[in-house]
């Protein structure tokens, strides 16, 4: 079977997630032992007597000890669903920079996508300034926001470049803090790996100025308090003690576009990218939503996985499971295009398809995994089946083997003799006048089932066949496994198997698969014979493989 598209299987063994190459600094959710917490009153006037400060012509601030009164701490309140923890309500934490005297103020998307409510508190104020979002933009990891008057102290871009050895400083709130805080250090690379698991950057600022979780979204300053980067990451997993910056030369054009109100290459979710190696199988997990917004709109809720956008897998070992692959699809479709999507949702395992920005085609559910219920030990018993949503079930000649079939394809049956013995054939696809009749231009799936066999033969088997339909002879070979591994059915069963894939076997791009299982408890030998043209055809015969089994 292809090894780069996911099984419920898959995405089952995947839930756990795995840790993350950096980490957002920036957001200081309400677990691990760090809160959020400050004023929740509310004012829409700015300072009445700004700061005593040192400023060039231009208005802005000038020299790091005058940088405070343009630095804000933001708090956040709306609904973040954590991959381990489940659901959590409650309110998180982040900085930012004031970039005009109007008021609009530069942060990461991470610390405001999802948030129902946004209180900045700003130097010199008694209580917190309320902000509304303008635009957001997820790749680039960048929001702006825009305080309620205008009058304040605002920073002003570095300009020239920035080299390896350049002295800066990182403003901020970290840990959710209301102190302000001020850490010196140096660019250690100045065009470092801009990819990570919640952004893809031409390239970013790495140095080792200490930011923590609460410093995302504030900047990265020179000794003249002007703005060198956008912090939002680090690396402390690795123990290198380097810190990442979206570079000032990346935000400016991005923040511009967004203070006009408008949105960049974003559909509104507050997610990383999530990779199981294992399984081979990953998406963006949506920590949040932000209400209104495309994946709003669409039907996408916090805690779904996003699994593939406008037909291609939008996180995947090609794309060093970052978020580049994601951001690609959005820089080349444009984020208000209608796209179709794939969803898994842990919360009820459910497979979910539709178009994003076409109100049309919401999601609608396209099949489910196997639902967990109480054995009689107090634990779970996972070897229920259940009917994905728009399949039936369907049964062989003999009555001793099921799987489930789409709504559009036909199924047929007979039994033919073999050089293995007489076998039961189940046919299912969309035109059985055509599925592996030598063009393989319709998709389909034939399952054989015979009596007897053993778990050597099975390689002999595959191989024999793969040369048989043409597949050997016609397609590129894609590799296998020729080794018998003991597998689960999703009924229980214990099984032996091995396959092989192929690619190219047609102008059409046709993929074909042979598996070979051998089930020792039923004393029997399955043979799965499949071709597909394309993603979506392939979903449906993995969902016909997973779903066999025999009496």
């Amino acid at each position: 079977m292809r090894t780069s598209t996911p099984s419920l299987k898959r995405i089952a063994l995947g839930a756990g997630l795995t840790a993350t190459a950096l980490v957002m600094s920036g957001c200081v959710f309400p677990f691990g032992g760090v809160g959020s917490s400050g004023s929740s009153s509310s004012s829409s006037t700015p300072p009445s007597t700004p700061p005593t400060s040192s400023a060039p012509a231009d208005g802005a601030l000038l020299g790091i000890d005058n940088a405070r009164p343009a630095v804000v701490r933001i708090q956040a309140e709306g609904s973040y669903v954590d991959p381990v923890d489940g659901r959590i309500d409650s309110g998180w934490s982040g900085s930012g920079f004031i970039i005009d005297s109007e008021g609009h103020v530069v942060t990461n998307a991470h610390v405001v996508e999802g948030a129902g409510l946004l209180r900045v508190s700003v130097e010199g104020q008694s209580g917190t300034v309320t902000a509304r979002v303008l635009g957001v933009s997820e790749c680039n990891d960048l929001a702006v926001l825009d305080l309620s008057g205008d009058g304040y102290s605002y920073l002003a871009w570095h300009e020239g470049d920035v080299q390896a050895g350049t002295d800066i400083y990182v403003a901020g709130f970290p840990l959710g803090d209301p102190e302000y805080s001020l850490t010196r250090g140096i660019i250690s690379k100045a065009k470092a790996d801009g990819d990570s698991d919640w952004a893809a950057l031409p390239f970013a600022l790495e140095h080792d100025a200490a930011i923590q979780p609460g410093n995302s979204g504030g900047p990265l300053l020179d000794s003249e308090a002007r703005v060198v980067g956008v912090n939002y990451a680090s690396s402390s997993p690795t123990n290198t003690s380097q810190f990442f910056a979206i570079p000032g030369t990346v935000a400016q054009d991005v923040v511009a576009t967004l203070s006009t109100g408008e949105d960049v290459e974003s559909l509104g979710i507050n997610g990383f990218a999530w990779y199981d190696a294992e399984a081979d199988v990953g998406g963006i997990w949506v920590s949040g939503i932000r209400a209104g917004s495309a994946a709003s709109n669409v039907g996408m809720e916090p805690g779904d996985i996003l699994l593939s956008l406008a037909g291609r897998e939008v996180v995947n070992a090609s794309d060093n499971a970052t978020k580049r692959g994601y951001c690609d699809v959005l820089r080349t479709q444009g984020d208000t295009s209608a796209m179709e999507i794939t969803v898994y949702r842990p919360s009820t395992g459910e497979f979910l398809e539709g178009e994003i920005n076409n109100v049309a085609k919401p999601l609608t559910v396209t099949g489910t995994t196997a639902p967990e219920t109480p054995d009689n030990n107090g634990g779970t018993d996972n070897n229920q089946t259940s009917v994905p949503s728009g399949y039936r079930l369907v049964t062989d000649a003999s009555g001793r083997l099921t799987t489930v079939a789409p709504t559009g394809w036909s199924e047929s049956k007979t039994n033919i003799d073999t050089d293995w013995g007489k076998a039961s054939v189940l046919e299912i696809t969309t035109d059985s006048g055509n599925f592996l009749a030598g063009n393989w231009e319709a998709p389909g799936v034939m399952v054989l089932m015979f009596k007897g066999g053993s778990k050597a033969e099975l390689l002999a088997i595959r191989n024999a066949l793969a040369t048989s339909v043409g597949f050997s002879d016609r397609c590129l070979d894609e590799g296998g496994e020729k080794n018998p591994k003991q597998d689960t059915s999703m009924s229980g069963d214990t099984y032996y198997d091995v396959y092989k894939y192929y690619t190219f076997c047609s102008t059409k791009g046709t993929s074909g698969y042979v598996n070979v299982r051998y089930y020792p408890d039923q004393d029997s030998t399955v043979v799965l014979l499949a071709a597909d043209n394309n993603d979506k055809q392939y979903d449906i015969v993995d969902n016909i493989y997973r779903y066999v089994d025999v009496e």
